[in-house]
């Protein structure tokens, strides 16, 4: 994209990508306000703008802010990482990622819904495999109107923390000796981790 380019973040993993070198985040407001914000500025500047928004955050805020980006015709890029995971918050499953063998589950599909939402351009792509990627956001770049990009890839920290299983943990209790924050007795109360 050129020098200038207008991006907006949303609250996730991906907001790292504020600073350098990438330098992806003209704003950030809140989950959900990535194409919100993209498309509100391509409004009012005319200018092609960037929004960015993980998997699970399209699925609870993403999906009315892309359809009304579409029937308005937003002159944007709208980008969903999709690390099948919500790793924000503590690595609970995405309705695109499976749940394991114990729980099974359909997966949604994220270019399905994009599409059904009535986008026209709609590309999904590894980001691990960068000259397939770079072309994709390269078309959008030089598209007009909505154009989504999918960035499909596992999430790396999830992949080595379910291949090494949590190491046992003690059971909490209080020391009363050391409490000192209310001065109410802590029977029953788990304060601390008994080693």
């Amino acid at each position: 994209f050129p020098e200038g380019q207008l991006y907006f973040n949303d609250i996730g993993c991906y907001t790292l990508g504020h600073a350098d070198p990438h330098n992806t985040a003209a704003a950030l407001l809140c989950m959900g306000a990535g194409f919100t914000l993209a498309a509100g500025v391509s409004r009012v500047t005319g200018a092609r703008t960037v929004g960015f928004m993980g998997d699970s955050t399209f699925f609870h805020a993403g999906m009315p802010a892309l359809l009304n980006a579409i029937q308005t015709r937003a002159n944007i890029v709208a980008v969903i990482l999709d690390n099948q995971v919500t790793a924000m918050t503590g690595f609970q499953p995405s309705p695109t990622g499976l749940l394991g063998p114990a729980r099974p589950a359909q997966r949604a599909d994220i270019a399905a819904v994009v599409r059904a939402l009535g986008a026209d351009h709609v590309e999904t792509v590894d980001p691990q495999d960068l000259p397939t990627a770079v072309a994709a956001f390269e078309r959008a770049r030089d598209a007009s109107g909505v154009s989504v990009i999918i960035c499909e890839h596992p999430c790396p920290v999830h992949e080595r923390r379910a291949a090494v299983p949590p190491a046992p943990r003690g059971r909490f209790v209080v020391d009363e000796t050391r409490c000192r924050s209310c001065g109410r007795s802590c029977a029953g109360m788990q304060c601390h981790l008994e080693t």
